[in-house]
């Protein structure tokens, strides 16, 4: 008697542990998703508005600029590559770290936050990549 509650109790705490699990997983896969979509509008919304205004003034652009365009018109295309890749590769992790014992939670932590600083250090370099042709207009139009 005293052994099937124990294996209840057990087989019920593993069952709650595991939802859990899912459960962070998924918070924290939809964090990830929504840091990918502020990145796929930025490309595919915001590049695009610099493009044209680039064109108008037939600015030459630096090699760091021409990159990034590249990359937003890919991402026009295949947007859905970049959520897919997210979820191939993320939501696996993002399940798996939920398992690990107490003294590797730090694991957690990082692999969570490298994804978002490295969302933002993405951002800022593709802000210094459209903000170097517009010093280069407002230089040129300053004169010697």
């Amino acid at each position: 008697m005293q052994y099937n509650l124990v294996m209840d109790h057990a087989a019920a705490t593993s069952r709650t542990s595991l939802l859990k699990a899912v459960l962070a997983a998924g918070v924290a896969l939809a964090i990830h998703l929504f840091v990918t979509f502020v990145l796929i509008v930025f490309l595919g919304g915001v590049v695009p508005h610099y493009v044209r205004f680039f064109e108008a003034h037939d600015t030459s652009l630096p090699a760091m600029t021409q990159q990034l365009i590249l990359l937003s018109w890919w991402n026009v295309e295949r947007w859905y590559l970049f959520v897919l890749a997210v979820l191939a590769l993320d939501g696996p992790i993002a399940l798996g770290v939920q398992f690990l014992p107490k003294h590797m939670r730090w694991i957690k932590a990082c692999w969570f936050d490298s994804y978002l600083l490295a969302a933002f250090v993405f951002l800022f370099f593709n802000s210094v990549a459209l903000c170097i042709p517009i010093e280069g207009m407002i230089e040129q139009a300053a004169g010697p």
